[in-house]
């Protein structure tokens, strides 16, 4: 299950499910604005602009929709595995990776693979872009996080620490943040190529982790069914305990966290650090 969040619309999938829903959370109501299909196996991934919606699927092909009219504007075939990353990017551009080891950028005006800007050893799960450095850092079932510049076209570091299968990525400046289901987190510096920090107080996989600006904390999110919050590399609160997966965390600078979530039930959550509530 994932999420991507633009201007009043949510783009949503599901586990399992081969379609996309776009919901306009300002329509009260009738939220549902349209549902997207064309993908022929489960969809894994999504990421949306203000004009465009991208998915990827276990179909091994990568879908760019108009969010306007639901149209389907280009598929994009390339990869040789399950399609598990889609980010879009300024001037027309996506990037994808997947279980076949690379992560590809694609021109959409084209409809065409422009460059395969990263390789790993093993299926790729998660991948994080700085579009102002050119930085591309990916992380997957070989337990280690990548770090290009795709730029200058070359591999800067091979993060090693993990022990199992790293889940999620993100990267804000020079730190890039890893989960993994070594049921810990790490911070690490993108320039030194160092780990700079251990963060385990988790009893499980870690399958999300974020960057909250407004507190410049990080918040983790694991199959142990909970939320936590970092501060200084010490878990400063246990925001929330909901006895589901935390599949997918999205944050805003107000300090708003939706959280996908899914053990028995299909859910989203918007959590409100300010008043420490749902």
């Amino acid at each position: 299950m994932t999420s991507s969040f633009s201007a009043n619309f949510i783009v949503y999938l599901c586990e399992k499910v081969i379609m996309v829903k776009i919901w306009d959370p300002t329509l009260r109501g009738s939220e549902l604005r349209a549902t997207l299909k064309g993908h022929t196996k489960t969809v894994r991934a999504i990421s949306s602009d203000r004009g465009k919606v991208v998915s990827g699927s276990d179909d091994q092909s990568v879908i760019v929709w108009d969010k306007q009219t639901s149209q389907l504007l280009e598929e994009l075939k390339g990869h040789d595995g399950q399609v598990s990353c889609v980010r879009m990017l300024s001037g027309e551009r996506v990037l994808t990776a997947a279980h076949d080891g690379t992560v590809k950028m694609w021109d959409v005006r084209t409809d065409t693979c422009v460059a395969t800007v990263g390789r790993c050893s093993s299926a790729v799960l998660c991948m994080e872009y700085d579009d102002s450095t050119g930085i591309l850092a990916a992380g997957g079932r070989d337990a280690v996080a990548n770090i290009w510049d795709i730029r200058a076209g070359r591999q800067m570091h091979k993060l090693l620490g993990h022990t199992k299968w790293i889940r999620s990525i993100r990267m804000v400046g020079d730190t890039v943040i890893t989960g993994s289901d070594d049921w810990t987190a790490r911070m690490w510096s993108v320039s030194r190529g160092t780990c700079d920090a251990v963060l385990a107080c988790h009893a499980g996989p870690i399958l999300c982790v974020e960057y909250l600006m407004s507190d410049r904390g990080i918040i983790t999110g694991s199959t142990d069914g909970l939320l936590r919050f970092w501060e200084n590399e010490e878990a400063f609160d246990k925001l929330l305990e909901m006895g589901l997966k935390a599949c997918m965390l999205n944050t805003s600078s107000l300090g708003t966290v939706v959280l996908d979530g899914s053990i028995h039930e299909r859910c989203l959550v918007s959590y409100d650090l300010l008043d420490r509530g749902v």
